[in-house]
């Protein structure tokens, strides 16, 4: 087709953004770089997803809409459903969506490499320091782009010999936004039991200011004892936290470009085909004050943890615990408290106390037994701080749990997986 063809005839393209956010503003400006090239598009502009409903799908038919271009399938089941019938060429800046997998119109699905994102994520933590644990926050169960952010994100730490922790809100996708009290309750709760210094990185910038918020109220020191990462670079969340909100740029620009291009070379043929994937790279990091590289004091934390998670249950105590980290007790003291919030003698306390769960759940050792192998050497002392920890004794635990005793300090219970 010739380009006095082209221009003899202009295309009409709805264009459904998410506007409220920097990401669909930057998506738009992208689109609209490729329009101005010389392709000759009228524009019709839908600000929010919820606004492409069946009943506007109809009407695209009707009025003869060339092509359709969304971030979003909408709110509901049926405008996917309307989706997957309209003869109406479709490019979604989305990894490839199971709702559209029954469509046979021309499709194409452009999108950022989110698992590369998340990938990108544990790259700049390690560079920052060793942490005690790595966390990824998701807003929704179900989200794609949120999925393999965090799928990318958990692999890259596995990669490094880690586990990352992932949590998922509460709520459903078709709730209200991800600020709901028990939403906030659970990820104060969840932030609280990570180890520090820990590494944490949100799936978005408004998630990530979220977590800023909660740090502030629980007096979690950022980035001393948390790190905080998030994705978008909005610059209107970003730099007005406290402190300044890192964030992964992805380059929504060429996003929306590219997505642009695609439905137009769609629109051109319009021949079915098998819905291919466009795949774009993040443009960088945008470091402020929540990822600043550990302190000599976190990396001196970070040694005393690992000391005990290797020695406590051989019967380590505090002493041994400031030998390790190569101060003085009182410097010891202060810096584990400060980045960690709690004395070196209960982080020793806790470890134990774990391991004693542990070995009540999987093992039918006897609870003298128990005692000495998680580095209690006085029994009484054990089940004092047991009882006094978790409310009832080893044996009514055991029990409480499904466990069948006989007489004596020997239970006989099934082993759990």
């Amino acid at each position: 087709m010739t380009s006095t063809t082209r221009k003899a005839r202009a295309r009409t393209v709805l264009v459904v953004l998410r506007m409220t956010g920097a990401s669909g503003r930057s998506l738009l400006e992208g689109v609209f770089q490729y329009v101005k090239r010389g392709i000759h598009w009228n524009v019709r502009l839908l600000q929010m997803p919820d606004m492409l409903t069946p009943a506007e799908i109809a009407t695209c038919e009707r009025d003869g809409i060339d092509g359709i271009i969304t971030s979003e399938l909408g709110v509901t089941h049926e405008t996917a459903e309307a989706l997957c019938r309209t003869p109406i060429p479709l490019s979604v800046i989305s990894m490839p969506d199971p709702l559209l997998s029954d469509r046979t119109a021309p499709t194409v699905f452009v999108a950022n490499d989110e698992e590369a994102t998340g990938a990108e994520g544990v790259r700049l933590f390690r560079t920052l320091g060793a942490f005690n644990s790595y966390g990824f926050v998701q807003s929704f169960d179900g989200l794609i782009w949120s999925d393999l952010r965090a799928k990318g994100f958990c692999e890259e730490v596995s990669a490094h010999g880690g586990k990352a922790r992932v949590f998922r809100s509460p709520s459903p996708m078709n709730a209200p936004p991800v600020d709901s009290e028990a939403d906030r309750t659970a990820l104060a709760e969840w932030l609280r039991e990570l180890p520090k210094p820990a590494a944490v990185m949100a799936d978005w910038d408004y998630r990530a200011t979220q977590i800023l918020e909660i740090c502030n109220s629980a007096k979690m020191k950022v980035p001393s004892q948390v790190v905080v990462l998030g994705v978008d670079d909005d610059v209107l969340l970003c730099d007005f936290t406290s402190p300044p909100l890192s964030s992964i740029k992805p380059d929504h620009e060429q996003v929306g470009y590219r997505a642009a291009a695609e439905l137009d070379a769609l629109m051109h043929t319009r021949c079915p085909r098998k819905p291919h994937v466009v795949r774009c790279c993040i443009k960088g990091i945008v470091e402020r004050g929540t990822t600043k590289p550990l302190a000599p004091s976190a990396m001196l934390v970070k040694r005393a943890l690992d000391f005990i998670d290797r020695h406590a249950c051989e019967g380590a105590c505090v002493a041994d615990v400031v030998a390790a980290m190569g101060v003085s007790r009182s410097l010891a003291d202060l810096r584990f408290r400060e980045i960690n919030g709690i004395t070196i003698l209960e982080a020793l306390t806790r470890h134990r106390l774990n391991e004693v769960v542990r070995l009540l759940f999987t093992t039918d050792y006897p609870i003298k037994r128990i005692s000495l192998s998680c580095g209690f050497r006085n029994i009484k002392h054990l089940k004092w701080l047991f009882k006094n920890r978790y409310g009832m004794s080893m044996r009514e635990f055991r029990k409480s749990n499904g466990v069948e005793k006989t007489d004596g300090d020997s239970p006989h219970w099934p082993l759990l997986s």
